[in-house]
């Protein structure tokens, strides 16, 4: 029987359709919308859930609202709208690139995911993400979320530029989320329009990446009442602060330190509904609040507090934050224990359900976890367990002893963990004891170490830990596609509810240092070009190898396999390096396979490949291009060009490289999946 037309489906049908199809894959619906006028109609009733603003001036603000004003009264997708995302240098700077870069990486600073969706795992959390490799320093130093060094009076000069804006919001009755990127204050119309919303809609969330009060810059410190009525909001739920030094030149700003302990009290009851709190803490960062631990005191009291009404909570007074993460990149002291103690004095670590530690992690904060602080509701766990401060130490067993087992104990009292991110893992610390039944996802990542990697045997101790898991992310060090790495995928086979699985793929393990001896650098390069290469064909054949375990198992199929190169870490002394690391941008290219839906009705491909990560690839290329121009020593290209030609020959005359390479194969891949069933791939 043939499939009815679409043209003959009910609209609740078709609204059906395109539910499911928004929450598999997204891109598919975009490639609907395309297909005529009457499926964009529907379609786009799902695409115009996230609406993204770009704030550059005034006449570009304007032009932008009017867009969606017409094209959502056109559509009647007004009620459809869920989140509404604003961002770029703002009304402020509308000419700004910062440290007057290229119009390129001004680009690159105000990039925001392609996708985002209310239901995304982690959803508004993942903008403070790389997803590409790239340390998540990199994405902080180089991101748009820093505010502006702009005066109080700034907001209440640009407000009538913003009133498109806040009428556009007005007229959007389940809008549910709205994330402020912009560098300058919080528009006063705008706030006016969330708390004039009309009582039968829901309260919106204000999300403020760039949060930062001017008032208490200011000399002297003055009450502000558009600043006052912000953190007043019912709508605040989430606050992003910067402290510590200024990083570069230019209009963007770090938030003084003494606003860390504004924070403190408004989480602990100022702000009413503030749920969730993220401070980058950067270059001094702990010296600093160490300085501030006065506040402790009853004596002391900031500059600020005699003319700004911020009342010092009670000492029983504290906040229900339900998502905290720190980061600090002070080296060499790092993320201390006391830092934890502070926060546990402002907000109730028992209702905290998502916690994220980014930084260097000394013993003392993993004494303190594990013996002052409970996290009974804790569901979601980030932590990255730096030793590099313990490299000292070495010769002190015992002290290292002491921090494995510390990182074993706080993990293993964490039973009710379904979501858990381990970064810089050692296989001195057991997952036999820091892994939970009831996780659902995991990231598994060793450190950077040559001899820290993930074996057949820790996989198997995945499966026995974790029989739920259905969302697994390692990284897995190649090597050339031989029997050993071959066992790491089939392994990966018996994970029994595994659906979505993410490779990251570890070229250089091991022989970061080598690349530059002249005895076993040619040899080792040529091994890192082999590692690195990664096209359509060995991604699907990595896909077979896991899919045709989980098939004569009868286990549940693995529906999405991504897999892409880890970012090359190597030592960036001289130009050698950033040349070897172009040509592994050039050759690792990232993946999704994604199986399709089989009826009787479907005759098309079983999976369907697709490049991904291609806007990520030429800004690496880019940054690599204008590194290697740094660094005043001769170019290797030649050298490196010819270790290329030899896995590689010219396939014609003045072919490229980039259209002459291809991946190794898997030493036992038939591509059965690819021949037998049938595959798509998009590029």
């Amino acid at each position: 029987m043939a499939a009815p037309a679409w043209e003959t489906l009910f609209p609740e049908l078709k609204a059906q359709i395109c539910e499911i199809i928004y929450h598999t894959d997204p891109q598919s619906l975009v490639n609907l919308a395309r297909a005529n006028k009457d499926c964009y109609a529907v379609a786009a009733l799902f695409l115009f859930r996230t609406i993204k603003v770009f704030v550059r001036d005034r006449d570009q603000l304007q032009l932008r609202v009017q867009y969606y004003t017409e094209l959502l009264h056109h559509l009647g997708a007004q009620k459809h709208v869920r989140r509404l995302v604003i961002y770029g240098p703002g009304l402020h700077n509308p000419s700004v690139a910062i440290g007057g870069t290229a119009p390129e990486l001004r680009r690159t600073l105000y990039h925001i995911p392609d996708q985002e969706r209310e239901d995304d795992q982690d959803p508004l959390h993942c903008r403070f993400d790389k997803h590409t490799g790239v340390d998540i320093y990199d994405n902080i130093y180089h991101s748009s979320f820093a505010p502006d060094a702009s005066v109080v009076e700034t907001a209440y000069e640009l407000d009538d530029g913003w009133s498109p804006l806040a009428e556009l919001v007005r007229q959007l009755p389940v809008l549910g989320d709205v994330i402020y990127q912009c560098a300058a204050q919080f528009p006063p119309c705008l706030l006016k329009a969330l708390h004039e919303r009309q009582p039968e809609w829901p309260m919106c969330r204000l999300h403020l990446d760039t949060f930062k009060l001017r008032c208490l810059s200011a000399t002297p410190p003055t009450a502000d009442p558009h600043e006052l009525r912000l953190i007043r909001s019912p709508c605040l739920h989430s606050i992003t602060i910067r402290t510590g030094k200024r990083l570069f030149h230019g209009p963007f700003h770090w938030v003084p330190q003494d606003q860390l302990n504004m924070v403190f009290r408004l989480v602990a009851g100022f702000t009413p509904n503030i749920k969730e709190v993220h401070v980058i803490g950067m270059q001094g960062f702990t010296q600093t609040l160490l300085s501030e631990r006065r506040e402790r005191s009853s004596a002391f009291r900031p500059r600020w507090e005699e003319q700004v009404p911020i009342p010092r909570p009670g000492p029983e007074e504290k906040g229900s934050l339900s998502y905290l993460h720190l980061v600090s990149d002070d080296y060499p002291t790092g993320m201390l224990g006391r830092e934890i103690d502070d926060w546990s004095m402002h907000t109730d670590f028992t209702v905290l359900r998502t916690l994220k530690l980014d930084g260097i992690i000394d013993s003392g904060v993993l004494e303190t976890l594990v013996n002052k602080h409970e996290f009974p509701s804790l569901e979601s766990l980030a932590i990255c367990l730096n030793l590099d401060h313990l490299q000292l130490m070495v010769q002190i067993p015992v002290i290292l002893e002491q921090y494995f087992h510390n990182a074993e104990q706080f993990l293993s009292s964490l039973p009710g963990l379904r979501t858990l991110r381990l970064r810089n893992w050692m296989r001195r610390i057991s997952l036999e004891k820091a892994l939970g039944s009831n996780l659902r996802t995991l990231w598994l990542e060793p450190t950077a170490n040559g001899d820290e990697f993930i074996t057949k045997r820790h996989i198997a101790q995945i499966r026995e830990q974790c029989p739920l898991l259905e969302d697994l992310t390692l990284v897995i060090r190649r090597s050339k596609g031989n029997s050993r790495e071959i066992a790491l995928y089939r392994e990966l086979g018996t994970l029994p509810k595994l659906q979505h699985l993410s490779l990251i793929l570890d070229p250089l393990r091991g022989v970061c240092g080598s690349i530059y001896k002249r005895e076993s650098g040619i040899r080792e390069i040529r091994n890192v070009f082999i590692n690195s290469a990664l096209d359509d064909t060995l991604a699907l054949a990595i896909f077979e190898v896991i899919s045709e375990v989980k098939e004569r198992r009868n286990l549940a199929p693995l529906e999405k396999l991504e897999i892409r190169l880890i970012d090359a870490g190597l030592s960036y002394e001289t130009s050698l390096a950033f040349e070897i690391e172009e040509y592994i941008a050039m050759l690792g290219l990232s993946w999704r396979i994604m199986r399709m839906p089989r009826d009787i009705t479907y005759s098309g491909p079983a999976v369907v490949v697709r490049q991904i990560n291609k806007k990520e690839k030429r800004r690496t290329r880019r940054r690599i291009d204008e590194n290697i121009y740094w660094l005043d020593q001769p170019i290797q290209a030649p050298f490196l060009e010819a270790i290329f030609r030899s896995i590689w020959p010219q396939q014609s005359q003045g072919s490229f490289l980039k259209d002459d390479w291809r991946s190794q194969p898997l030493s036992t891949s038939t591509t059965r999946l690819a021949l037998a069933l049938g595959s798509m791939s998009i590029t």
